[in-house]
């Protein structure tokens, strides 16, 4: 039997460690569970920042370049730094999987000619049109997502794998609550306008015996200016709480006492595994949709609009938006909320929903059938 060598490259944000489940459940955590998974089948080398170390791992794990933010250079820099001074550990992996923001591995092309690479896109299809045309391999995170790629970029070599939710690991967490002391309505998001927290604002405003709690990561926010505004705003509400850089802690307070989980975002996310949190911790989803199936929302909550501009899913309500219109955007959001308290407690089984659909279980064994795929291609030519 061949063993298969891949490299994964992690961004240079966080060290590679056993903590960051704890800490963050973006792209990194999804890498982490990733290679622990594929170090049980294959040979693997994981290319990540210094202090990286993962307990029981049998594969190799180097190191170099030091975090963002303790250091002055740039993320891109470090990211392109990282996989230079790491490449003669990357040169004879079969396969290479860059999970980096940047994407820097595809300047290292020519130097990698014996391996076959590739990466996750977590981002929004626009951002796309700044990569060079390379022929990659680019797994995308939602039919949307893959649909947009491939009609504007047709060199794209796509492949569909949803982000998952390690529910094995969440399970530790979780508590049962009675309904009657499930009492917030869960904001859990960056700190950004285009994020819409600025919306959970004017909900409390108007639904005074509701309760609602924005847990917002600043860490990274472009606009601390807004995030402070909305603190300042919401200390004169008695029923909007926000917590800065909420710890893992927090959050899983939050979720176990969620009424509802709200996803206001005023664009199309590619994906949205925030809702995939809420969702395993039995909140249903109040969320802001376009009309024209753009988003991973509608991938979530699945389900045409009504005459009101209204779908009420199997998980919780969608609201039609048109991103161009905010005054629109307001009050459809404001009005529709009632409707969404009115059925709040209707659905059921929302647990299930995403062990069934969105485990992280179904997302690694997807991973692997890719990298098997790429394998035998490559064995081909």
């Amino acid at each position: 039997m061949i063993l298969i060598k891949i490299g994964l490259i992690f961004p240079s944000f966080y060290p590679v460690n056993d903590a960051l489940p704890l800490f963050y459940n973006g792209l990194e955590t999804r890498d982490y569970w990733l290679a622990k998974y594929l170090d049980k089948f294959y040979e693997v080398v994981i290319v990540g920042p210094q202090d990286s170390k993962i307990r029981d791992f049998k594969g190799k794990i180097v190191g170099t370049t030091p975090c963002v933010g303790t250091n002055p250079l740039m993320p891109i820099q470090l990211e392109y730094l990282s996989i230079q001074k790491n490449k003669k550990e990357l040169k004879d992996c079969d396969i290479i999987h860059d999970d980096t923001h940047f994407k820097q591995s595809y300047k290292f092309k020519k130097y990698f000619n014996k391996s076959t690479l590739c990466f996750t896109w977590d981002h929004h299809p626009d951002n796309l049109k700044s990569f060079p045309q390379l022929d990659p391999n680019i797994i995308c995170i939602s039919k949307w997502q893959e649909k947009t790629i491939k009609e504007k970029f047709n060199w794209a070599n796509t492949y569909l794998i949803y982000p998952g939710l390690n529910v094995d690991f969440y399970k530790q967490f979780y508590k049962k609550i009675p309904n009657n002391e499930k009492i917030y309505h869960v904001f859990l998001s960056r700190l950004s306008s285009i994020k819409g927290p600025h919306l959970v604002l004017e909900l409390a405003k108007q639904y005074k015996d509701e309760q609602f709690i924005i847990l917002g990561d600043v860490l990274f926010t472009q606009e601390n200016f807004y995030a402070w505004a909305l603190k300042v705003e919401s200390e004169k509400l008695d029923n909007l709480h926000i917590i800065f850089n909420a710890s893992f802690k927090e959050k899983i307070h939050y979720l176990n006492y969620a009424k509802s989980y709200l996803h206001l975002a005023l664009w199309e996310e590619p994906f949205g595994l925030t809702m995939i949190e809420g969702l395993y911790f039995n909140a249903p989803i109040y969320a802001l949709a376009n009309d024209y199936k753009k988003g991973g929302v509608n991938e979530i909550l699945i389900g045409d609009f009504n005459k009101e501009g209204i779908s009420n899913t199997e998980v919780g309500l969608k609201v039609k938006i048109n991103r161009n219109d905010y005054s629109n955007i307001l009050k459809n959001c404001i009005e529709k909320f009632k409707i969404f308290l009115n059925c709040i407690n209707t659905y059921k089984d929302l647990q299930n929903y995403v062990i069934k659909n969105f485990n992280i279980n179904i997302t690694l064994e997807q991973y692997k059938k890719y990298f098997n795929k790429l394998y035998n291609q490559t064995c081909l030519l």
